[in-house]
């Protein structure tokens, strides 16, 4: 993922095809799952099902449950919250709720990863953009300082993008600033 999320597509999808063979010899179809759940993740296309659908594929070869329900609260689908993990069920009530403290808490925690701290602070900031711009500047500035602190080329593009968002939101006259940024590190995607 960190490969991936640095922009580093090509040694990514190397990695990524070498862990799929790697549980592929060893009958682990869960993982297989896990892995491309992950590749889910990474993309942020969320109403792409396409990796979610392989996933699946692999978790119903072998029973995979927390696989499967994560499968099914990510495609909207009815789910059984104890085969989640704290995390998603913070977001899972997110999703049913619109409210956010349980999930802002899930993110403040050690346990969670910088990778799904930053995912889920683009997806607070997006469902705010319209309701309540000042905490969408937030959520996305928060996103924003871990991927920078991780070099996470691909993140940073994708704040930018959100920030440009909320700047012609503001309608702020000038966002040349931030069209300029992500030029330098759309161009910087897929190098080293």
């Amino acid at each position: 993922m960190d490969l991936y999320l640095k922009g580093n597509f090509d040694l990514a999808s190397r990695s990524f095809y070498k862990s799929l063979k790697s549980f592929q010899n060893r009958d682990d179809m869960c993982n297989i799952s896990r892995l491309f759940i992950s590749r889910y993740f990474v993309k942020e296309d969320y109403d792409n099902y396409k990796y979610l659908d392989k996933a699946e594929k692999y978790a119903s070869l072998k029973e995979c449950r927390s696989e499967k329900n994560l499968i099914r609260l990510l495609k909207g689908r009815e789910y059984n919250e104890d085969y989640l993990s704290k995390l998603y069920r913070a977001y899972a009530g997110f999703k049913e709720s619109g409210k956010s403290a349980e999930l802002l808490s899930e993110l403040d925690t050690k346990q969670t990863h910088d990778s799904a701290k930053s995912r889920f602070y683009r997806l607070l900031a997006l469902n705010k953009i319209d309701s309540d711009i000042a905490k969408a500047e937030k959520f996305v500035e928060k996103a924003h300082e871990i991927d920078s602190f991780h070099a996470w080329k691909l993140n940073i593009y994708r704040d930018l993008r959100l920030k440009f968002k909320i700047c012609k939101e503001k309608n702020n006259v000038s966002c040349d600033n931030l069209k300029i940024r992500m030029e330098m590190i759309s161009n910087r995607l897929g190098k080293n």
